[in-house]
């Protein structure tokens, strides 16, 4: 079950407190330090840093795993089309009409999965890259106390020829093949029930399954245990 209701976002930001208060003041930490400076907490919502050093202007995408499985997201992206703009419309006014929970989901698992499937993963990944404000990127493996640092423009050999995203009927994500475990999801941004309240856009997802593996491509990382 995930959590809506604002849990997941603080318990995100005070992880990115910890995690530049441990960059900031441990010795062991001192390699990653020399290279990004002194950091303050920037907030990391939408396309801003995570943390950024006030006095050389370094911003730096901070990436808290509390374990060695499971995935963290890239960017989160408002996803706008005219025709499937309308349907997700109508599918909203029939469950304000008719609450059926689950008619409804079966209605969306159909319309996601139409558009995961009419998603062009390169020009998805373009629009990451273009939006990623962040010099470089830090992983921070809480479990085995690790904390690995690299430059944004990895990404960007990486990233450079994405294959096809496979999705298999009935699913809205599937894995972006030529890329290191990249997986591209769509889904509404606060759920189905959001959709009675607040409201609930869809938007899409570029997800990195499986971070451990990511480092083995990495060409130029600082690694550091603590």
């Amino acid at each position: 079950m995930f959590l809506n209701d604002g849990t997941p976002h603080y318990d995100g930001i005070a992880n990115e407190h910890y995690t530049i208060y441990m960059i900031n003041h441990n010795p062991k930490l001192a390699p990653i330090r020399e290279k990004l400076g002194f950091l303050v907490h920037r907030g990391g919502t939408q396309q801003n840093p995570d943390a950024e050093c006030l006095e050389t202007g370094v911003k730096v995408s901070l990436k808290n795993k509390e374990s060695e499985s499971g995935s963290f997201d890239w960017k989160n992206m408002s996803f706008v089309d005219e025709e499937f703009g309308a349907l997700h419309k109508d599918i909203t006014q029939y469950y304000k009409r008719y609450p059926e929970e689950e008619k409804t989901v079966s209605m969306y698992k159909r319309l996601l999965n139409v558009i995961s499937k009419s998603l062009d993963p390169s020009s998805m990944l373009k629009r990451v890259l273009d939006g990623h404000e962040s010099d470089w990127i830090l992983l921070h493996f809480k479990k085995s106390r690790e904390m690995v640092l690299f430059h944004r423009d990895e990404l960007v050999d990486l990233w450079n020829n994405p294959g096809g995203c496979m999705v298999r009927n009935g699913c809205a994500s599937g894995k972006i093949e030529g890329t290191p475990n990249l997986r591209m999801r769509v889904c509404l941004n606060n759920g189905i029930r959001a959709l009675l309240g607040r409201g609930s856009s869809i938007c899409v997802k570029i997800q990195q399954d499986q971070p451990r593996k990511l480092l083995a491509h990495l060409k130029n990382s600082i690694v550091c245990a603590y």
